[in-house]
């Protein structure tokens, strides 16, 4: 299990605002803390995300929870009057659910990606046992001087060859990082890695993102957006099925009874077919046929969320990211309407995705053709992957 802990409790002193900087609109959103957020809420591998937040942000909370309604997101719990005092509350909090790795995040990191993310993870769940971490890093481009006791002064300039740029999130082992937060004297650590460190443990160094920049100072609001846009791909997906009486109906992973069921060699799910060929093709790795030959028999009346997460893993392995989809059903019988928003929820779980990033459409043809004489659905889908 992975659990998100985004500390949100600072209240931003450098920044010169009455208001929590986590708390300004930023870009598009409305909150600077949205952007992190989502991103670990729509992370296929973060379990949960624990909010730390500071003792007077109930309510500003209680409209975040409302914009993202989220199974992932657990109640908040207040932080203390130091960084490191409000990860050891985020980390007693999430006790009770026994987390094998922990990821420890700053709110005022507004732009940190996917890819990031799972590089993290991955590189953790790969460390040799007398690691106990993985740390984000940049190198130093600037000259770095140091100067006397009442900063007048400089007095010695470092080399930049050992020097790196810590970044957030960092990731733990649970047990590791709790005891040494349990057990640390002194509460000034400016991060875990310190701590981590003065008790000698290992941490790896892994490549940061230069997006991932944190914002301190008002002036930031405008300089640390990303310089580079992401890559991104787009794939149109395909397929259509005949209509027979009985059975049950089975649309995007989504059972329902409605006098009909679709005639396939799988399951006949036409909204995940097309969805995994819109990703085979933004991959350019061929079609459903290809990975899944109709002529196979270990195919037959396959459930279609096995070709998902065929689909899923290419995406994966390439470090692709599903950004939105876009999906049209044409057919004069069921209606959709009654079932949209049950069919919406069981794509986001099976896709790992949100629910705003669905788009869901359904026509009729106009009684035309063999779709309009109730004999097939068909489904067009359209997808973008980003990195």
């Amino acid at each position: 299990m992975h659990i998100f802990i985004l500390l949100s409790a600072g209240c931003g002193q450098r920044f010169g605002s009455d208001i929590p900087k986590q708390y300004l609109p930023l870009d598009n959103q409305p909150m600077m803390i949205y952007h992190a957020l989502q991103v670990a809420i729509n992370h296929c591998n973060i379990d949960y995300i624990q909010p730390v937040i500071g003792q007077y942000d109930g309510d500003i909370w209680q409209k975040i929870l409302s914009d993202h309604k989220s199974d992932k997101i657990l109640p908040p719990v207040t932080g203390g009057e130091t960084r490191q005092l409000s990860v050891h509350s985020g980390l007693k909090a999430i006790s009770a659910y026994q987390p094998q790795y922990v990821l420890i995040h700053d709110s005022a990191r507004p732009y940190i990606s996917d890819v990031l993310l799972t590089n993290i993870i991955n590189k953790l769940q790969e460390c040799d046992d007398d690691i106990i971490g993985v740390c984000p890093v940049l190198p130093l481009s600037d000259t770095i001087h140091v100067c006397n006791d009442d900063a007048s002064i400089l007095q010695q300039t470092l080399s930049r060859d050992h020097l790196k740029a810590a970044q957030t999130p960092q990731a733990f082992i649970y047990q590791a990082i709790s005891e040494l937060h349990h057990n640390v004297k002194g509460n000034n650590h400016h991060d875990d890695v310190a701590i981590a460190l003065k008790y000698h443990k290992n941490i790896f160094m892994l490549n940061g993102d230069i997006n991932n920049k944190k914002i301190t100072y008002h002036q930031d609001m405008n300089t640390d957006k990303p310089i580079t846009r992401p890559k991104i791909r787009i794939g149109q997906g395909y397929d259509t099925h005949a209509l027979q009486k009985g059975g049950i109906m089975i649309l995007g992973g989504y059972h329902f009874d409605c006098g009909l069921s679709l005639q396939a060699h799988s399951d006949g799910d036409v909204i995940i077919h097309a969805l995994c060929d819109a990703i085979y093709g933004a991959l350019a790795k061929g079609d459903i046929g290809q990975h899944f030959p109709p002529s196979d028999n270990q195919w037959q009346h396959a459930n279609s969320k096995i070709f998902a997460q065929h689909a899923l893993d290419l995406c994966r392995t390439h470090h692709w990211f599903i950004g939105n989809m876009d999906i049209t059903l044409i057919c004069q019988h069921p209606k959709i309407s009654v079932f949209y928003y049950h069919i919406i929820e069981s794509l986001s779980q099976i896709f790992l995705c949100h629910r705003d990033d669905i788009g869901l459409k359904a026509t009729t043809n106009e009684k035309m053709g063999f779709i309009g004489r109730g004999e097939a659905i068909v489904c067009m889908a359209t997808i973008m992957l980003y990195q």
